[in-house]
Formats: structure tokens, C-alpha cells, sequence
């Protein structure tokens, strides 16, 4: 039997955060949550190359997402990427695009449960067989 995968969400909005969780419980995944750039770093310390996708957010309360998308790189550079966003500009979109993220996702009200199924989907993640009672 295959390991479930292991994801680490990085996202100071806890509604948010627990909107990515709920939707990855669909999925044969161990989810990992992290509110901070420097909870981000433990969790990456802690599971290095074991990780088998990461969501971030762009802005954290201490920091960017993208000093953590850059440590992750140098840990391991072939972990698929997420980052979600609500503050998307024309100059954000070419900051991410340049440093090669993944996934760029916007986070809004309506269709953002629908992209995280997607990019769980993508990654080849096995939706977990629900009992039939």
C-alpha cells in the first residue's frame, strides 16, 4: 500500500487554511499547517524531502511566501509549489512566475475549492474511498 502524501500548507488566514485542509481530507493525504514564514521553515526542517507538495501564501504576517518558496528550492527543488493569493498585480504575477512556482491560485469566494481539487488532482493524489453504510 502507497504512503499517503504529505502536504504543508502555509496560510495565516485560518478560514482559508482550514478550507485547504477540508479539502484535502478528500484526498489520501497528511496535511501539515503552518500560520507563519518561520512555522514554515520548522515544518520544512522537519520534512525535507518527504514533502510531496506545498500550498503558500504570498504574504504572511512575518514575512513572504516566497523567502519560504526559496528555502524550499535549495531543499528540495522538485516539490510541486502552490502559491494562493488575494493580492494579485500584474507585478506579482511576474515575481512568481519568475522564481517557477507550479501553481499560482487566486483566492476568492467562489471557485477556489474547485482549484484546490484541481491541483490535488494534478499532483496524481488519490481520492480516499468513502465507506458505504
Amino acid at each position: 500500500m502507497n504512503r499517503p502524501k504529505e502536504i504543508l500548507v502555509v496560510e495565516d488566514d485560518d478560514i482559508f487554511r482550514l478550507l485547504v485542509v477540508r479539502v484535502a481530507g478528500e484526498y489520501d493525504c497528511h496535511v501539515m499547517q503552518a500560520s507563519t514564514v518561520e512555522e514554515g521553515m520548522r515544518c520544512l526542517r522537519y520534512m525535507g524531502d518527504k514533502l510531496d507538495a506545498v500550498s503558500l501564501d504570498l504574504k504572511l504576517e512575518d514575512g513572504s511566501g516566497l523567502r519560504l518558496f526559496s528555502e524550499l528550492r535549495r531543499v528540495s527543488p522538485r516539490i510541486p509549489v502552490a502559491i494562493f493569493s488575494g493580492y494579485i498585480t500584474d507585478e506579482v504575477v511576474k515575481q512568481v512566475e519568475s522564481v517557477g512556482v507550479a501553481f499560482f491560485i487566486r483566492k476568492d469566494n467562489g471557485s477556489t475549492m474547485g482549484r484546490i481539487r484541481a491541483l490535488l488532482d494534478y499532483l496524481g493524489i488519490p481520492k480516499r474511498e468513502m465507506a458505504v453504510a
